[in-house]
């Protein structure tokens, strides 16, 4: 059995995953048990997380909003995996989601042809879905981080020219809190008034 298993780690190399010291997934599907309205989803990282919801309680008289949000990199395997298990339990009528600030160790390369993959794995997982890109937000330009706002640059402009040829509307984020600097809570997250603007 060691040698079976030894062979098919040889036989089948493994992309590189770059993981975080503690990575985290959260799912919220409110008035799981209804069907009178339409379903929206989120998908994203704490930043969408902290501005469902504005958005939940924005368009409660339309549609019921839920969440997936996650610690995971767009280029991590297990990201479609996990967002397969909610996309097989409920139809939803649109999906605003985003990837971005997580999985710094990956290349320009492998990023874009993560969220290549993605666009095709949501097209065919949900055919009759509007699916809306977010851009990712600014890092405090004053912070300790303040360098990775060149990755974060870079990585929306690559996904700006697949949602181009994809035919799916960006909703620039990154351009609402441009001159927000003051509104960080930290290097990452946003103070109230942000998050409001967000949603």
């Amino acid at each position: 059995m060691i040698a079976i298993f030894a062979a098919a780690l040889v036989l089948a190399p493994q992309q590189q995953v770059h993981r975080e010291a503690t990575e985290w997934t959260n799912v919220w599907i409110p008035n799981a048990h209804k069907t009178d309205k339409p379903r929206v989803l989120l998908v994203g990282d704490s930043i969408a997380q902290a501005y469902y919801g504005g958005v939940q309680s924005s368009i409660k008289d339309l549609a019921y909003t839920s969440r997936i949000t996650t610690s995971r990199s767009v280029c991590d395997p297990l990201f479609e995996r996990e967002l397969e298990i909610v996309l097989d339990q409920y139809k939803f009528k649109a999906i605003h989601f985003n990837k971005g600030l997580h999985g710094t160790p990956y290349t320009d390369n492998e990023y874009g042809a993560a969220i290549e993959s993605l666009v095709k794995f949501l097209k065919a997982k949900c055919p009759d879905a509007e699916l809306i890109w977010a851009d990712s937000t600014p890092l405090r330009k004053t912070g300790a981080r303040a360098d990775l706002n060149a990755l974060v640059n870079s990585r929306n402009q690559l996904a700006a020219k697949i949602m181009k040829k994809e035919g799916i509307p960006i909703n620039s984020l990154h351009s609402l809190m441009a001159d927000h600097d003051d509104l960080h809570s930290d290097d990452y997250h946003w103070k109230a008034p942000a998050i409001k603007l967000q949603a």
